[in-house]
């Protein structure tokens, strides 16, 4: 009987667990004719989250307009005309990637340059670089992640896009309903 229960339960949370959400909140198109529907779905913004496997990461939302345009965050805001609130949501989210970024060339460009010296009994100096291979590594990983600091802005969260473009949506059906 208690196998029975667990497969059960198993299939229950495999099959609750499976089911995609819809992620995009999608405005009433009944007023729109066909000609207007098409203008929508060529003209509308949708949010779709970034990441591996669908899971959030730093920049965990990625804007598209139409249906495959990708829109950068700068044209995502100046499309909407939303203006971040929190000043401060930007630099808590860039740290960690700076952080990384002096962490990894600070560290890893002296140990890439460290010479250890050894001689031998005939008092030949003979030099190594031990800590080059980790030191490129750290050195490569810093330049990563200060190139990503710089390159990728994040100024707001998954939610909160997906309401600024829903809202976007819902006054771009007004403007072609009028």
């Amino acid at each position: 009987m208690k196998k029975i229960f667990i497969v059960f339960l198993l299939v229950v949370l495999g099959i609750a667990f499976s089911q995609k959400v819809q992620h995009q909140i999608e405005p009433d198109l009944d007023g729109l004719t066909e000609e207007q529907k098409q203008m929508y779905f060529r003209s509308k913004i949708t949010i779709e989250p970034a990441g591996y496997f669908e899971t959030p990461t730093y920049r965990n939302w990625t804007a598209y307009e139409g249906l495959d345009k990708r829109l950068s965050t700068k044209e995502f805001f100046s499309m909407t005309g939303f203006k971040p609130e929190d000043k401060d949501f930007s630099t808590r989210t860039r740290w960690p990637w700076q952080v990384f970024g002096y962490l990894g060339i600070g560290l890893g460009l002296p140990m890439m340059t460290a010479v250890e010296t050894a001689y031998d009994d005939d008092y030949d100096v003979e030099e190594k670089k031990p800590y080059f291979i980790p030191g490129l590594i750290f050195f490569a990983g810093g330049v990563y992640s200060y190139w990503y600091y710089i390159t990728h802005p994040q100024l707001t969260t998954y939610e909160l896009a997906r309401e600024i473009a829903s809202e976007y949506n819902k006054k771009l059906i007004a403007k072609m309903i009028e």
